[in-house]
């Protein structure tokens, strides 16, 4: 049986959001049939939906390319468009599949999936559809 891992040091802060998204990365594990491993939790962001636990960050080191663009779609995919996902990296990479998902920021300490709750959102939705 796979699993969700986390890194050491990861702090988790109860969200309604926070669950739906380790859910989501427990399904991913049994689909893929591999662990999972989340680098950041609620822990070393000040800001944003890190600290409200509503965001976490899965390292992609153990995937290649196509695997990275792979999870990063089914993961899109499963959570549907209350959540966001990116591939976050600190410079642009230079294969062509990843530059199509990639966002390139300066903070990333490396590559990994970033899921959190949609900007301008909020989890649960206060209506509920039939």
């Amino acid at each position: 049986m796979n699993v969700v891992r986390f890194a050491p040091g990861v702090t988790l802060v109860p969200s309604s959001a926070g669950v739906v998204l380790l859910s989501v990365f427990q399904a991913a594990t049994q689909h893929f049939h591999e662990d999972w491993l989340v680098t950041s939790g609620s822990d070393s962001h000040t800001t944003g939906a890190h600290p409200t636990g509503e965001a976490f960050d899965v390292s992609v080191f153990a995937w290649n390319p196509t695997q990275v663009v792979e999870r990063y779609h089914w993961l899109v995919t499963m959570l549907g468009p209350l959540f966001y996902v990116q591939y976050e990296v600190p410079e642009s990479s230079v294969v062509l599949a990843l530059q199509a998902i990639q966002v390139v920021s300066a903070k990333a300490t490396g590559p990994h999936l970033h899921c959190q709750r949609a900007r301008g959102t909020v989890y649960p939705p206060t209506t509920v559809s039939a």
